[in-house]
């Protein structure tokens, strides 16, 4: 569940083409099966600091709960990551796709 922190907020990444200019990148380690398939398989703690970081980047940048993307959210991207419905566990909860 620790947060490292990567680029500056204000430098665009390079997590989704097209999109990296106007929005922030968060990564979680884990999302893999033992067969190496997609799977939410991260940590109480992870789940908790992950909730923590957007709820801090949520109210820094006035950000809706529409504007909480997984990377296979994006139009044009085909990932399976983070392996897991965002905006579904933004607003219930569940994990479960």
């Amino acid at each position: 569940g620790e947060v490292e922190k990567g680029r500056p907020d204000a430098q665009p990444g390079a997590h989704v083409a097209g999109h990296n200019q106007r929005t922030l990148g968060v990564c979680m380690v884990g999302g893999l099966d033992a067969d190496g398939n997609p799977a939410p398989d991260y940590t109480p703690e992870q789940w908790r600091s992950l909730r923590e970081l957007l709820d801090d980047l949520q109210a820094r940048y006035d950000v809706d709960e529409d504007g909480i993307l997984g990377h296979r959210d994006f139009p044009g991207v085909g990932k399976a990551c983070p392996s897991f419905d965002v905006r579904r566990w933004w607003t219930t909860g569940d994990v479960k796709a």
